[in-house]
C-alpha cells in the first residue's frame, strides 16, 4: 500500500473558502481521485494534515471523509492514520447514483426515461450479436420467474436477471456496465409501486412480464430487430407511472 503520510500535502489540494465548505472539500478530493491523481490503494492525508491543509475543523473534514466514504470512493481504517482509496467498480457508481436520486438531484423519471434508452440499444445488440448460450440464459431465467408464484422478491431478482442476460447478449461492456448500476435503483422504485397495488394487480402485471419477456427472448432468437425494440419500449412503458407516482412523492411537503 503506498503510504503519503511523509508529505502533509501531497496531492496539492487547495484551501476552500466558499459554498459549504464540506461539499467543497468532497469535490476537490474527488476529482482528484476521479482523474487518477489519487490512485487505489493510496492513502489520504490523516485528519490533522487535512485540517492544515484546508485551514478548516475536524468535524468539516470529517463530514468531507464521510461524504467520500458513502460515495465508495474510500474506505476508512480504524488506526491507520488516514483513509485510503477504493477500486473504482460498478457498485461505486451506484452508490453515487443513488445518493444523487436520495438527494433528488436525478429523478427517478430521469432514470427511466435513460433507461428506455439504454435498454433498447442493449436489445438491438443482442439482436445482432446474441449466441445460443445467451438464448438458452434467457430461457432459464424465464421458467425461474414462472416458476415463483407469489414469492415477489424472487420475481423481481429474476426481472433484474433478465434484462441484464439481455445486455450482456448485446457485447456491449460499458452499456452493462451502465445498466447494472441503474437497474437496481429503478427495481427498488418498481417495487415499492407494486406494494400499492392489490393481489390482483399484481398477479396481472407478473403475468405481462412473462409475456413481454417471452416475446422478447423470442424476437432475438429471431433476430427481428423492429420487433423486439418495439416489445422493449411498450414493456418498459406499462412501469412508466410508477416513476411518475415517486416523482410525486418525492414533490410532497416532509
Amino acid at each position: 500500500m503506498v503510504d503519503q503520510l511523509e508529505d502533509k500535502n501531497p496531492y496539492g489540494f487547495k484551501p476552500v473558502s466558499s459554498r459549504r465548505v464540506s461539499e467543497a472539500i468532497f469535490d476537490q478530493i474527488r476529482e482528484k481521485i476521479l482523474r487518477g491523481e489519487i490512485r487505489p490503494n493510496d492513502r489520504l492525508p490523516s485528519e490533522r494534515a487535512l485540517m492544515e491543509i484546508f485551514g478548516r475543523s475536524r468535524p468539516t473534514i470529517r463530514e468531507a471523509l464521510r461524504m467520500l466514504e458513502r460515495s465508495g470512493l474510500i474506505t476508512t481504517i480504524p488506526g491507520s492514520g488516514g483513509s485510503v482509496v477504493k477500486e473504482i467498480s460498478s457498485q461505486t457508481v451506484e452508490q453515487s447514483l443513488e445518493g444523487m436520486v436520495l438527494q433528488k438531484s436525478i429523478t427517478p423519471l430521469d432514470l427511466y426515461e435513460f433507461r428506455t434508452v439504454n435498454e433498447t440499444a442493449n436489445v438491438a445488440w443482442a439482436v445482432e450479436r446474441r449466441t445460443e448460450e445467451d438464448l438458452l440464459d434467457l430461457r432459464r431465467i424465464i421458467k425461474r420467474s414462472e416458476a415463483c408464484r407469489d414469492d415477489w422478491e424472487e420475481f423481481f431478482a429474476c426481472d433484474i436477471d433478465f434484462h441484464m442476460a439481455v445486455a450482456r447478449a448485446g457485447k456491449n461492456q460499458m452499456s452493462a456496465i451502465v445498466h447494472t448500476v441503474i437497474s437496481q435503483l429503478i427495481a427498488d422504485i418498481i417495487s415499492r409501486g407494486f406494494q400499492r397495488l392489490s393481489p390482483g394487480e399484481r398477479a396481472k402485471h407478473r403475468r405481462n412480464v412473462i409475456v413481454n419477456h417471452k416475446a422478447l427472448c423470442d424476437a432475438i432468437a429471431r433476430q427481428d430487430k423492429k420487433k423486439a425494440e418495439g416489445i422493449i419500449v411498450s414493456h418498459l412503458d406499462e412501469f412508466r407511472h410508477f416513476m411518475i407516482e415517486e416523482n410525486l412523492a418525492d414533490q410532497q411537503p416532509v
